[in-house]
């Protein structure tokens, strides 16, 4: 067996174990409301799809060239965290995802989100917008009071650590047209989650086109998840806290669009005072 391949397995079964275990904390913690038992599991389950990320890009390139359809367990591995968010945010009656962006020493960054050190998404109760207290966020809180949503750990965020790695410039330093033209081709090229991604800047937001994504079945009708169209998949997730960064802007999912045979979903974000 080559060693691609057997540290492919080792990364698979480590991720398996850290998403079933993040799974069975997070029911704990909804069933009793603890809100530290529900961080460790959302933790054990980013954890989980870390591993899976990390499996050598040869070995992902080999089954992607080799496959018609993309690999089961490489579209699967984030269905659990997925099924999870799904539950959440239909027992809270959520609606809406805003990314907010993390700590930077730019300028541009309002003074509100000046302390926010990990990225996060806000999945509200309504469709408007309004910032959580920030004392609730840097506090780590799950469930935000007065029914106002969660706050979730992005699904992204182990795609995001990825391209952050290899970037060559942080994209706080980046403008949105320079995201737009780096982002596609560092995600293609070094990750291959998808055999064709576009994205281009317009007035108020980003337009994201994605072919053949590997997590095209979140978007299924019939098996597919609530969230996925909240939050976006992994990659719109990733690019969604590359945006907030860059612009300093809280970032909405304003709009997802699939094709019927779910070769082509297309994602307007939006940026928001």
């Amino acid at each position: 067996m080559s060693k691609p391949k057997a540290a492919s397995d080792l990364s698979v079964i480590f991720g398996a174990v850290f998403i079933i275990f993040g799974i069975i904390s997070l029911d704990f913690a909804i069933l009793y409301s603890l809100q530290i038992l529900a961080l460790i599991g959302l933790g054990l389950t980013f954890w989980g799809v870390v591993f899976f990320l990390i499996a050598p890009k040869s070995y992902l390139d080999a089954l992607l060239l080799t496959s018609a359809l993309y690999p089961e367990y490489l579209t699967s591995m984030v269905s659990p965290e997925y099924a999870t968010f799904d539950r959440i945010t239909n027992d809270l009656e959520c609606e809406k995802g805003f990314y907010i962006p993390t700590i930077s020493s730019v300028t541009a960054i309002p003074e509100y989100l000046k302390g926010l050190k990990d990225p996060v998404v806000f999945v509200s109760s309504g469709t408007d917008f309004h910032l959580p207290p920030v004392g609730e966020i840097l506090q780590s809180k799950f469930l935000l009071g007065d029914d106002k949503g969660v706050l979730f750990t992005p699904p992204g965020l182990g795609l995001l650590k990825q391209i952050e790695k290899r970037m060559k410039m942080q994209p706080t330093n980046l403008s949105i047209n320079q995201i737009c033209e780096i982002l596609p081709v560092l995600i293609l090229d070094d990750f291959a989650l998808a055999k064709d991604i576009l994205m281009s800047s317009e007035t108020d937001g980003v337009h994201l086109t994605i072919q053949n994504s590997i997590y095209r079945s979140l978007f299924s009708s019939k098996t597919g998840s609530k969230s996925a169209q909240i939050l976006g998949c992994p990659i719109a997730s990733a690019i969604a806290c590359v945006l907030a960064q860059a612009s300093g802007k809280v970032v909405s999912v304003a709009r997802t669009t699939v094709s019927s045979d779910l070769s082509t979903i297309e994602i307007v974000f939006r940026f928001v005072s």
